[in-house]
């Protein structure tokens, strides 16, 4: 009887997993596939207006964090990086409701994203420009909502309700 049970609590980890890294995965393709293209196209610096006067696409490289907090930490930034995957993955697995397994895959691809940049040059690729915020990527932007759905899913209570879908 406890051998079933171990059984199907890995079975539903591995399941409860599986969107979350399905998730993470699209996040984490579209995102870098966005910035090789920004990369291949663009000259750092350059800029396209596609809003004129509102949003444009400006290549720029942020080797701080947020808002560029804390430049050239990139050590730091990785380090913090690697400690969210492990904590998401784990959590993911045990998470109750279909909406926070997206939440932390959006926010796991997010992080990938940005830990392959930083890995790879130290500095983060941003391009989108709305002008009246600081540049980002699609990697800042899928953490975000993710973070944000992951809020609203705590104060409203639907974490804590099962949903086996």
């Amino acid at each position: 009887m406890l051998l079933g049970s171990v059984r199907h609590g890995k079975l539903a980890a591995m399941k409860n997993l599986s969107l979350t890294l399905f998730i993470a995965a699209l996040v984490f393709a579209a995102d870098l596939g966005t910035k090789a293209y920004v990369v291949a196209t663009m000259r750092l610096g350059e800029y396209h207006w596609i809003i004129p006067g509102f949003f444009r696409i400006a290549y720029t490289r942020n080797s701080g964090g947020a808002f560029s907090l804390l430049p050239n930490a990139e050590w730091l930034f990785l380090g913090a990086g690697f400690l969210a995957v492990v904590l998401i993955l784990w959590y993911g697995s045990r998470a109750r409701h279909r909406a926070t397994r997206v939440a932390l895959g959006l926010v796991l691809g997010g992080a990938a994203g940005n830990m392959a940049d930083r890995a790879e040059s130290g500095k983060v690729v941003d391009f989108l420009d709305f002008r009246f915020w600081p540049v980002f990527n699609l990697a800042d932007a899928a953490v975000v909502v993710g973070i944000v759905l992951l809020v609203w899913l705590t104060l409203t209570g639907k974490e804590e309700r099962r949903d086996d879908g």
